[in-house]
């Protein structure tokens, strides 16, 4: 993981980033620290730190909600390191929307931003149920 202002994470961070997003008990993930070193670019032969997801359990796992909190948690553990500085056009289309981003952005915790889509969420699903050819 690189945040946008040219920092790595050392090997202290990774595993302190790591065993925050493992406090969460996201279902159906667990974080390793890793460490590599790139062979190019910006990082070429420096030690990087980053956290590995595991997924343990693909029934459960949420990736989309999993993002927030991994988000959530990393603009609490290095506050004043905006991750979303340059173009967020990717966030924003997976997202479907722009308001998840300014909500992290303004610090809103990961568990109210997730429990506020959930009634469009859940109608959603119920509406798409009919055109749903394999259950």
């Amino acid at each position: 993981m690189l945040f946008r202002s040219g920092r790595t994470l050392t090997t202290k961070e990774a595993k302190k980033l790591a065993k925050a997003l493992n406090r969460k008990n996201i279902s159906g993930v667990y974080f390793y620290p890793l460490y590599f070193r790139p062979f190019y670019h910006t990082f070429a032969r420096k030690e990087c730190g980053g956290v590995k997801l595991f997924i343990k359990d693909k029934n459960v796992f949420r990736p989309f909600e999993s993002a927030i909190i991994i988000i959530d948690t990393i603009n609490k553990l290095y506050p004043g390191k905006d991750i979303f500085s340059g173009n967020t056009r990717l966030f924003t289309l997976a997202a479907g929307t722009d308001k998840i981003e300014r909500r992290l952005k303004q610090g809103i915790n990961a568990g109210r931003i997730i429990s506020s889509y959930q009634n469009s969420l859940n109608s959603f699903k119920e509406m798409r149920k009919q055109y749903l050819i394999y259950k």
